[in-house]
């Protein structure tokens, strides 16, 4: 696990094998902004208390993220 801190320039801290986390864990929902591993980006909006988002990404943008208590995964 990893506490995830919102940042536009820095990324989610890699495991041991380098990888980034598989999932997050949204502990206080809203507007999630990720940036894939490619680079991409979207905001996910509305995403509720507790829920768990199913893929690996490279950084979750402060700008526009509302969400907190966000947690990495590594499986």
């Amino acid at each position: 696990f990893v506490v995830v801190t919102p940042s536009d320039t820095d990324k989610i801290a890699k495991d041991a094998s380098g990888n980034y986390p598989d999932a997050l864990f949204v502990g206080n929902g809203g507007t999630v902004v990720v940036v894939g591993i490619d680079g991409s980006k979207a905001a996910l909006n509305n995403v509720a208390n507790g829920q768990i988002l199913p893929f690996a990404c490279a950084r979750i943008n402060a700008t526009g993220t509302t969400a907190s208590g966000i947690v990495g995964i590594y499986i």
